[in-house]
């Protein structure tokens, strides 16, 4: 994909540039990873053997990996060098037992090849043949090895309370305009199909939340905030006015001490024949 064509995730677009979207990736994995680890662990994930992250974008989940599994070798793997600087400084801990490496999920370099395990988080909803993305990451693993797959779907993404239904029809063309830029927001439905479709067997799907009233309010701060979807406006998807209905339901949300929020993580697996 060149510079110009638009890309279905971009983590320099938002408002807050690449800094603001490291906190967000951050916020991100420490809400919804306990609940997803457990997940990995019922579909195959254990200590002792090479586990690569396949898209490990700023290496928040790759740090999480190699804590949550001290005899592992961890592979880190992404395309985007900023993010991958980023990955290496927060990984650098971990010594010679943590590698980061620049490549695609599709053509891994060598380095990369091989893993037990593998995981794909957040990573299909931005791919624009899933299918050929996951039978590609799958033909480079072990034998027998499992592959996983975390992703979101707009239908199902979780619940809130106070609930705005005037904002339903934004985030909805928000949400779908992703499509235009090569993605798919509502994969999360369709990833057993995706694994199958790509020659794994027995894939499963299960589900993993989070919810304020365990985590708290404020800790969901970053990913309900709607500058995210700032480039929207740029691009002409949403209106001026439409962002700050976003913005004022938002700040009526984060005030509110009864408000609770729920989000959810669609987990599937399946493992590598042979």
């Amino acid at each position: 994909m060149s510079p110009a064509e638009p890309r279905s995730y971009d983590p320099h677009a938002t408002v807050a540039g690449l800094d603001g979207e490291l906190l967000r990736l951050e916020a991100q994995a420490q809400l919804s990873w306990p609940a997803e680890l457990a997940a990995l662990r019922r579909a195959g994930l254990r200590d002792g053997v090479t586990v690569l992250d396949a898209g490990c974008g700023s290496g928040a989940i790759t740090a999480r990996l190699a804590q949550a599994l001290p005899g592992a070798r961890i592979l880190a793997l992404d395309s985007d060098p900023e993010l991958l600087a980023h990955a290496r400084r927060r990984l650098a801990e971990h010594g010679e037992r943590v590698r980061v490496l620049e490549g695609t999920v599709q053509d891994p370099p060598p380095a990369a090849r091989g893993a037990d395990f593998a995981l794909l988080r957040l990573v299909l909803q931005h791919q624009a043949d899933p299918v050929d993305a996951v039978r590609g990451l799958a033909a480079t693993m072990a034998a027998g090895g499992v592959l996983a797959a975390i992703d979101v779907d707009g239908g199902l993404w979780g619940l809130a309370e106070p609930f705005f239904p005037e904002l339903m029809a934004i985030h909805a063309r928000a949400w779908q305009s992703q499509q235009q830029r090569g993605g798919d927001r509502f994969i999360g439905r369709r990833l057993t199909r995706i694994l199958s479709r790509a020659g794994l067997l027995e894939p499963t799907l299960e589900l993993a939340a989070a919810h304020s009233d365990q985590l708290g309010t404020e800790r969901f701060a970053a990913l309900l905030d709607p500058q995210e979807l700032q480039p929207r406006v740029a691009d002409g998807t949403l209106t001026l006015a439409e962002y700050g209905r976003l913005h004022a339901a938002y700040r009526r949300f984060m005030q509110d001490p009864e408000a609770l929020v729920m989000t959810v993580s669609f987990v599937a697996a399946g493992r590598v024949p042979g």
